[in-house]
């Protein structure tokens, strides 16, 4: 961690390893994300994002768009598995 932004809110730093760094040479050492840990639907849910200005990005918003981008992933694979014949 590198400093809190809240409760459930912080900045973390991620760092690279030597076999990414090999992979990718251009890649930096390490980089700084934000860590934001919440309930929904009664579920923990931990969201790691780049958007790490808290006046721009608040929590809430995060949590939201996240949990609605979810539900869009549930449905494309819900989509699949009709398209070939899971679950039928």
């Amino acid at each position: 961690m590198v400093r809190s932004l809240g409760r459930q809110d912080k900045i973390v730093r991620l760092t690279a390893c030597p076999q990414a760094r090999k992979k990718f040479p251009d890649l930096p050492e390490s980089i700084e994300a934000r860590l934001v840990s919440r309930k929904v639907n009664g579920k923990a849910c931990d969201v790691l994002t780049s958007m790490t200005d808290p006046m721009s990005f608040p929590v809430a918003d995060i949590v939201d768009l996240y949990a609605h981008r979810w539900e869009i992933e549930l449905g494309f694979r819900e989509m699949k598995r009709k398209r070939i014949g899971i679950g039928t």
